[in-house]
């Protein structure tokens, strides 16, 4: 969520005004269009790991910075469960290299104490069962956190990449010129869904007449 203010005078806007035209100008804006499921994600992925390594060796290097987080899994005891073997077989397909899913690199949270502090806002009351059932989840689910924050520290590589590119106010502007041709789509798409909807009626207008 990108938040405005207007607590800076004159000069501060027309200066920020032009810091953003300084850093806009060099900026292409590309939108991918495509229906779900058709590979637009993945082309994303892709394309940023081809202009980030030279060789494919680097980008193996990178394997070894994928994390597993499961979620809602106090039903299968904090495991993977029977995600675990269809998870392995879809890596194995991979031809990206070795990636590592262990023990070491997976952690399994849940949410089920959060629906229960919800339950309690609107009066529904629980057995002692089940109170405490919910009280292991939270303590599970901080201990899994605290051993991911410690792995991250300990085991992921940083890999470097251009200053402007973690730029926070970089990523502002990126998502404020992404606005302007996605509505434009939009408003387009509807148009043609309205023209479609008229022939149809004129077509079927006429057939009738």
């Amino acid at each position: 969520m990108i938040l405005s203010s207007n607590k800076y005078s004159a000069e501060e806007k027309k200066s920020k005004k032009e810091e953003t035209l300084s850093l806009t100008a060099e900026i292409i804006n590309i939108l991918l269009l495509g229906e779900t499921g058709v590979g637009k994600s993945t082309f994303i992925n892709a394309f940023a790991n081809y202009v980030t390594y030279n060789t494919l060796k680097q980008d193996q290097n990178a394997l070894n910075n994928i994390i597993f987080c499961f979620t809602n899994s106090r039903s299968t005891f904090y495991t993977p469960g029977d995600t675990a073997p269809l998870l392995k077989k879809m890596l194995n397909s991979l031809s990206i290299g070795n990636v590592p899913f262990k023990k070491e690199n997976t952690f399994c949270f849940d949410s089920e104490s959060f629906r229960y502090l919800v339950a309690l806002q609107n009066g529904i009351s629980f057995n002692n069962d089940e109170k405490h059932e919910y009280e292991m989840s939270w303590s599970t689910s901080v201990t899994l956190s605290n051993r991911l924050i410690d792995y991250i520290r300990r085991n992921i590589t940083i890999y470097r990449i251009n200053d402007n590119l973690q730029s926070m106010k970089h990523l502002q502007f990126e998502i404020i010129h992404m606005i302007r041709p996605i509505a434009e789509v939009s408003d387009l798409r509807r148009a043609r869904q309205g023209c479609l909807h008229r022939h149809t009626t004129d077509q079927n207008s006429s057939g009738n007449a």
